[in-house]
């Protein structure tokens, strides 16, 4: 009935993952959970928050009556077993004249972003319950005091204009049928805020790993996302190769800080290496994208003066076809290959698989994810981020043409952008 913990591969917008981290702190906030982690603050605080209708139902209901006691049967007992099974008319009856539309009305309230989203509406609109979605996003109203319980989400009755409160039997013309798909919509609606958040902490997790290899002092940084050191006009400065490299291998290496430095005495205590994750970020993908430029100087028959051209304009102007064939024929699908040393779980997700799909890359996409690039034995030494080495698996495709190259190198500017935007929402 409720297809519970069934795979989702939903594509979520940044507006869906944001509303989905927002309702994971408001549950976190609610239930003093204190976690670190997005998806256990929400699998907690959703535990007791849909245990909402069994204190409302103790107090609604007549005394005796059946249901009551396996309503509190809760020690223990999954919070999805705690409604009737799908067949049980005379539960559904119960749960109608207790309860109605409550659940959709008190999720609106709870979790207004989510609720105003595409996929709640079309959700609702699939059950039959559009009608109701609306109702109570137009007239959510607010907890009532209750003598069982005193606030909302433990039992409170509610009120609202169409409704002062939920009297049982409740005066409103759902039927049991709307009734249950309420609770329907509720779970599908829980497993993709579920599937959002895991989504956000593969992200912040891969994230967190590949920037740990820096060991910025962020204490210097904050703030300075524009102020980045960048290479260019040193190493065009340089006039022979092998100083260019030395150059780029030296101002690499700059990230690689020893955290030991970091506790020198004569150091103000420093921010926790990971805390301005942004930050972080922008300084980790401004190295790993030098790597590139330089990676294809160093090719045969590249002329200085293309190499020169390249490095200046890094990736390409969409229109320069000429730059666009180069890298296709000198990278291949490298970029994907190194990208998924480091991020190969977020490749995996449905957003960026989609994203290859629609720009014509899965298949490249697919093969590095499942065949990432690795440092050469010889650079193991040395964090990936300055080694200059890799070894990989080309796709047994053809080389990228020129248009597969500015799709590969656009399906990594949207990821960097969502990645960004993602880690953005936690530090917020």
């Amino acid at each position: 009935m409720f297809q519970w913990n069934q795979p989702c591969e939903t594509v979520y917008d940044l507006a869906f993952l944001e509303g989905a981290l927002r309702a994971a702190w408001a549950l976190d906030s609610e239930h003093e959970i204190n976690s670190s982690s997005p998806s256990e603050s929400f699998g907690h605080g959703w535990y007791y928050w849909f245990l909402w209708f069994t204190a409302h139902a103790h107090e609604l209901l007549p005394d005796h009556h059946p249901l009551k006691e396996h309503f509190f049967r809760i020690d223990g007992t999954p919070y999805q077993e705690l409604i009737p099974a799908e067949d049980d008319q005379d539960g559904w009856q119960i749960f109608r004249d207790t309860v109605a539309d409550l659940a959709l009305v008190r999720f609106v309230d709870w979790f207004p972003l989510l609720a105003e989203h595409p996929i709640a509406l079309e959700l609702a609109e699939s059950l039959g319950l559009r009608r109701w979605l609306d109702l109570a996003r137009a007239d959510t109203g607010r907890p009532k005091d209750s003598s069982f319980v005193r606030y909302d989400p433990y039992g409170s009755n509610w009120s609202r204009r169409c409704l002062p409160e939920y009297a049982y039997p409740v005066p409103l013309n759902i039927t049991v049928g709307e009734c249950r798909a309420t609770f329907v919509w509720l779970l599908r609606m829980e497993r993709h805020i579920a599937c959002a958040i895991e989504e956000i902490e593969t992200i912040r997790d891969a994230v967190e790993d590949a920037v740990d290899e820096m060991d910025i002092d962020l204490t210097q940084l904050e703030g300075s996302s524009d102020r980045l050191p960048y290479i260019r006009t040193e190493w065009l400065a340089a006039s022979e190769p092998a100083a260019r490299q030395a150059l780029l291998t030296e101002w690499l290496a700059r990230s690689v800080r020893v955290r030991e430095r970091l506790k020198d005495a004569d150091l103000a205590q420093p921010r926790e290496p990971i805390e301005d994750i942004v930050t972080a970020f922008d300084l980790f993908w401004s190295r790993w994208l030098s790597w590139y430029p330089w990676y294809v100087a160093q090719q045969p028959k590249i002329g200085e003066e293309r190499a020169v051209n390249l490095f200046a304009n890094f990736p390409p102007a969409p229109e320069d076809h000429h730059a666009w064939e180069l890298l296709g024929k000198a990278l291949g699908d490298l970029p994907l290959a190194r990208f998924c040393f480091w991020f190969a779980q977020v490749a995996a997700t449905p957003w960026a698989r989609e994203t290859a799909e629609d720009l014509g890359i899965a298949q490249r996409l697919e093969h590095a994810r499942l065949n990432p690039a690795r440092p050469v034995p010889e650079d193991e030494t040395l964090p990936p981020l300055v080694a200059a080495r890799w070894e990989w698996s080309p796709s047994p495709l053809p080389a990228p043409s020129p248009a597969e190259a500015r799709a590969l190198w656009q399906w990594l500017e949207m990821a960097r952008k969502r990645m960004r935007a993602i880690l953005a929402y936690l530090v917020d």
